[in-house]
């Protein structure tokens, strides 16, 4: 299959081809890592790309025969208040992402544990591809720009003279811009359902408690 046919995929669709042996799981996390390597960093919405852990999971995910959910092969992005240790997802020879908050002053951040929620997409086999913008600290300090952001304005993929909206600011960029299917946010007030309606995606607040925090910034 010529991989630039995955531009519009639903995650079913690319489950069903890479179940059905269509393509190769390694295929789709390829295909969508150097489309957000391209143009992640001309919306501002890319603060580390995650190249050795993309490889590990992808390779992981062609190796295991039997597909277990849907994520299965599915690439993502993680804003960038969810901690990613190299070492605890099993890379120990190569340096950890900073988990920067979105924050100048914490740019060199490190946390030497990986946040539960990627954990459970690891072992769902799904392929992180970076780490994603976000408006400083969720938005915790109050905000009235944009471009209190350590990577600037989140730019809008449909109009960039426009905003995304915040905190999550990169998640819904990457998503609308078809840089990686599914992106992991987080919200307390409108952080995720503001910059899903203003990129014109789809954005789920889940109930709190349903999915685990642990290691994620909350505010």
């Amino acid at each position: 299959m010529e991989t630039n046919t995955l531009l519009y995929k639903s995650i079913r669709q690319l489950s069903n081809l890479i179940k059905q042996k269509e393509i190769k799981a390694s295929e789709v996390g390829k295909y969508f890592f150097n489309r957000i390597s391209s143009l992640g960093p001309e919306l501002n919405s890319v603060v580390s790309l995650l190249p050795e852990l993309a490889e590990k999971s992808w390779n992981s995910a062609d190796k295991q025969n039997e597909i277990k959910t849907i994520l299965h092969g599915i690439p993502y992005g993680i804003k960038d208040l969810i901690s990613v240790s190299y070492k605890d997802l099993g890379l120990s020879n190569v340096n950890s992402p900073p988990t920067t908050w979105g924050a100048k002053p914490l740019a060199n951040q490190h946390f030497e544990n990986t946040a539960t929620i990627v954990k459970r997409l690891n072992r769902d086999k799904a392929i992180p591809l970076a780490k994603l913008a976000m408006v400083e600290l969720a938005g915790g300090l109050g905000y009235k720009q944009p471009n209190a952001s350590l990577t600037g304005p989140g730019l809008n993929p449909w109009d960039t003279s426009k905003s995304t909206g915040g905190s999550s600011s990169g998640s819904a960029a990457v998503v609308a811009s078809h840089m990686a299917p599914l992106a992991v946010g987080s919200q307390t007030n409108g952080s995720v359902i503001r910059p899903a309606s203003y990129c014109g995606v789809v954005g789920y607040k889940p109930t709190r408690g349903l999915i685990s925090r642990h290691l994620v910034l909350q505010v």
